[in-house]
């Protein structure tokens, strides 16, 4: 067990090490991905906010019914429409790509790059 945990620590540090040496090298992406991280907890939070006032007998069930399908929408529309990302040069391509090999897998990238 102390084996696993002693990994994933490693990784944890390794990760944190990549994402402050990206934010550092990109700041202008850096600030977009965590802004549409905070748009989209904003957006989940309110709806189970809604939600809960609905239960609780605070709001009608139209209003709750009419706010969450406009909080759906939204959140559809972000993950549907992705940020465009400035084209790369092929030298920072390699640097970020030995980096990113080195803590994700080919699949995880290509998941993060579709997001």
């Amino acid at each position: 067990m102390n084996v696993i945990s002693s990994e994933s620590f490693a990784q944890v540090l390794k990760a944190t090490a990549f994402t402050d040496r990206y934010e550092k090298l990109y700041p202008d992406i850096s600030k977009g991905i965590r802004g549409r991280r905070a748009q989209f907890y904003l957006l989940v939070n309110t709806s189970s906010y809604i939600s809960n006032m609905f239960h609780h007998g605070l709001i009608e069930s139209k209003d709750q019914k009419q706010l969450c399908e406009e909080i759906d929408d939204k959140i559809f529309f972000m993950k549907k429409n992705h940020t465009e990302v400035k084209v790369l040069e092929s030298y920072e391509i390699v640097m970020i790509q030995q980096d990113l090999c080195a803590i994700f897998s080919d699949h995880e990238l290509e998941e993060a790059l579709k997001d």
